[in-house]
């Protein structure tokens, strides 16, 4: 998901992957966004704008993609129709 963010110039602020998994019955979503990370291993969290993302380059900054968000909605085939079971969301950071 990397290429998002960088064929967009940092224009793309979230994107939401959906994977699914037809052997496991469960589709999975997730939901990733940019974070600032320094050579020094800080982060900074925020919003990234073209102006911030070039003026992070050129101090060394690094962008690089964070999952925030994960979903995974699994089949429930004890039920007739079939159904689906969606939990709460769960966020990774």
């Amino acid at each position: 998901m990397r290429w998002w963010f960088q064929a967009s110039n940092h224009e793309v602020k979230i994107v939401i992957l959906a994977k699914f998994d037809d052997q496991q019955h469960h589709i999975l979503l997730e939901k990733w966004e940019e974070e600032i990370s320094s050579l020094q291993g800080a982060s900074l969290q925020g919003a990234i704008t073209r102006s911030r993302a070039a003026a992070i380059s050129q101090q060394n900054g690094v962008l690089n993609p964070v999952k925030r968000q994960s979903i995974t909605i699994t089949r429930d085939e004890t039920t007739n129709p079939v159904s689906y079971i969606i939990p709460e969301s769960t966020h990774d950071s």
